[in-house]
């Protein structure tokens, strides 16, 4: 990082980020790495060419970038992430959770502690509801227009 510091944006101003990095890529391939390198007297290139590529791994699909955000238990049992319904313990009731939603699960937790796990929902609206995190005496009332799982 110094060495790209000092020897490429030191003398560089671009008016944009497209034409940065076109800037510094050329600025790679030709200036930095095939200068003889100050700790490894080879050329940076040459070294990756020749010891380095063949060890690359595979780029990996892309990264299941997950959202955060801050829930508050309804009195029906449930928090509303990215539009859908998931149900926590009763004892949370009106209490506030910390959810993560990727595509495939919504984690609910509290104090970094995990309390909750459900699939992830896909339409609107839709709702995931465990009869374990429900009151006996509320359970028929919560349920409605819900799944149950």
């Amino acid at each position: 990082m110094q060495y790209v510091r000092g020897n490429f944006w030191g003398r560089e101003s671009s008016p944009d980020l497209e034409t940065a990095q076109e800037r510094v890529a050329a600025w790679c391939a030709v200036r930095a790495g095939l200068r003889i390198h100050g700790s490894t007297a080879t050329r940076p290139a040459e070294l990756f060419a020749e010891a380095e590529r063949d060890l690359l791994l595979t780029v990996p699909a892309l990264y299941d970038v997950p959202t955060f955000t801050r829930v508050k238990v309804g009195r029906d049992f449930h928090v509303e992430v990215a539009r859908a319904l998931y149900s926590v313990p009763a004892h949370l009731l009106g209490q506030y959770l910390d959810a993560r939603a990727d595509s495939e699960l919504v984690t609910l937790s509290g104090r970094g502690v995990i309390l909750k796990t459900h699939p992830r929902q896909r339409a609107r609206r839709a709702a995931r509801t465990h009869e374990s995190d429900l009151p006996a005496e509320r359970a028929g009332y919560a349920h409605a227009g819900t799944s149950r799982s």
